[in-house]
């Protein structure tokens, strides 16, 4: 039996490392899962001001460790003395997570193996940064490579993994996928063994203490998305598997079954479901076995994911039926130049509007994640994005603005090299994959998109906005505006909770309590 310590950084759900650990546990192995602060910390103004930084911390663009969570992390390694180390993190915990990874091999001298999105996407760099990384999906890989450990031997020659050693790199093919996802042990939620470190702290729980996934069930129903868009960290164009079944479902009664296994199994109790998938599953074939079991086996309300057109009306409204409460749709822009040269995008503005009003009519909330700070976008493709989104039905909501990122040897990061965009765009300090050079432009665009869904803000105003020279040189005016909106129409100005239909469910919670049978007898 191995020991072996799985550390996420700055991703408290992270599927991947929770599969493996499934895995290794189902080999009879003994794992031991470290969470590494939360998703909603990984922003800029949660890094601590220059002045307040300590020197012998790591401090990134959106990631950062004091000195007493770099000691935290030794120490609590130091007394697992697991046979092996294991790194899961995005472009944005690339520093953070080498940082870590020299301190461990220089003050405890144990193995350290880096996998996840970031070693899948530059695996020829970050093998010269770690002796040792794991590319693609990683159970069937990290399994074989542990079982091998154990019988000491020196696997250099898995599968999918990669090996730096003595100056020889054995770059292994990728593993071949599995492509029955119901093969998997449900991922690793189990209470034991996990153990979360934050704000210079270290405490036994599932989850960082403010993370919403304390009552939030997250889960995946299929693996990789069917889309190659070269913006997307999910993007799998520049992964070439040789395998036509890279695009995978889970049975319909597979998922629900782990719904429920969670669900009892949670310290806490469930009151929604959040499917992660980049392009939730809408064919008749698998919906329809789902809805004939969740609605009464699980019941909670629950969001998804989906692309533009490939809405079929009578689906969404049998997911509504079976509460569905949301939809998050994203959008890179609305320049169609843009959209056909550059990103793979392969919907029509008309498209995106018809799919928007077939969510909205079945009754589900629309929530949109616009992609923000895009060089290659010109004057006009950002007017056209505004307009776009002044065209949309009102009542939806913008969740977000995501940066671009340009990972170096991908699509995205050659068409900039070709468009001579290469001075545009810099590398934050910790992340590995680039992103455009901040400028006050960028701010006014992403603040002026996001104003476009309050209904207090009409098409033409916008424009005229788009027009006004101050608001360019100032959007903190616009930023200001929108913290102000978001906190007057959403609970706690999350945009996927309006706080009237909040309050009305409160309403109607506290008039089925107050004809409660018990209720009424004590008020007697």
């Amino acid at each position: 039996m191995q020991q072996i310590t799985l550390i996420s950084l700055y991703n408290e759900i992270c599927l991947d490392l929770r599969y493996t650990s499934a895995m290794f546990r189902h080999d009879h192995h003994q794992t031991n899962l470290l969470l590494f602060k939360s998703m909603e910390t990984n922003t800029p103004s949660a890094v601590p001001e220059p002045q307040k930084q300590e020197a012998g911390g790591f401090y990134g663009e959106s990631t950062y460790a004091t000195p007493h969570e770099l000691q935290l992390l030794l120490q609590t390694l130091n007394q697992q003395n697991p046979h092996l180390i294991v790194f899961y993190f995005s472009s944005d915990g690339y520093g953070l997570a080498q940082f870590f990874t020299d301190h461990i091999k220089n003050e405890l001298h144990l193995p350290v193996l880096w996998a996840g999105e970031d070693s899948t996407r530059s695996p020829n760099e970050n093998i010269l940064r770690n002796d040792m990384i794991c590319i693609g999906e990683a159970e069937y890989p990290l399994r074989l490579f542990v079982e091998r450990m154990e019988r000491g031997e020196i696997p250099v020659d898995v599968p999918g993994v990669w090996i730096n050693r003595d100056g020889t790199i054995h770059r292994n093919p990728m593993a071949l996928l599995e492509s029955r996802l119901d093969n998997f042990p449900f991922p690793d939620f189990e209470n034991q063994n996990k153990s979360v470190i934050e704000n210079d702290e270290i405490h036994p729980s599932l989850f960082p203490r403010k993370s919403r996934f304390h009552t939030h069930l997250a889960i995946h129903a299929s693996r990789t998305c069917p889309f190659t868009c070269p913006h997307c960290g999910h993007s799998h164009d520049d992964l070439i598997h040789n395998d036509h079944r890279a695009v995978r479902l889970r049975s319909p009664d597979n998922v629900i079954d782990e719904i429920r296994v969670r669900m009892l199994a949670s310290p806490t109790p469930i009151r929604f479901i959040e499917f992660l998938d980049e392009n939730f599953p809408l064919d008749h074939a698998w919906i329809e076995p789902f809805v004939n079991r969740y609605p009464t086996e699980v019941a909670l309300p629950f969001s998804a994911r989906i692309q533009p057109a490939h809405c079929d009306p009578d689906i969404l409204q049998l997911l509504r039926n079976a509460n569905l409460m949301a939809l998050t749709m994203q959008i890179p822009s609305a320049g169609e130049r843009i959209l056909r040269k550059y990103f793979n995008f392969p919907y029509t503005r008309e498209q995106i509007i018809q799919t928007a009003k077939q969510i909205m009519n079945a009754g589900i909330k629309l929530l949109i994640e616009l992609c923000s700070d895009n060089p290659f976008e010109t004057e006009e493709d950002r007017k056209a994005t505004l307009e776009l989104l002044c065209e949309l039905p009102k009542g939806y909501a913008i969740v977000e603005s995501v940066p671009y990122a340009f990972y170096p040897n991908c699509t995205i990061h050659e068409n900039a090299f070709m468009q001579g965009l290469l001075d545009k765009i810099e590398q934050p300090t910790g992340c590995h994959a680039f992103r455009a050079t901040k400028t006050s432009e960028y701010d006014f665009w992403r603040q002026l998109h996001k104003l476009a869904h309050f209904a207090e803000f009409d098409k033409p105003t916008l424009m005229e906005f788009a027009k006004d020279g101050y608001l360019r040189r100032n959007p903190g005016i616009l930023q200001e505006m929108l913290f102000n909106l978001y906190h007057c129409h959403y609970l706690n100005g999350n945009p996927a909770i309006d706080k009237e239909q909040f309050i009305q469910h409160l309403r109607i919670q506290l008039a089925q309590a107050e004809n409660n049978t018990l209720t009424r007898a004590l008020n007697i």
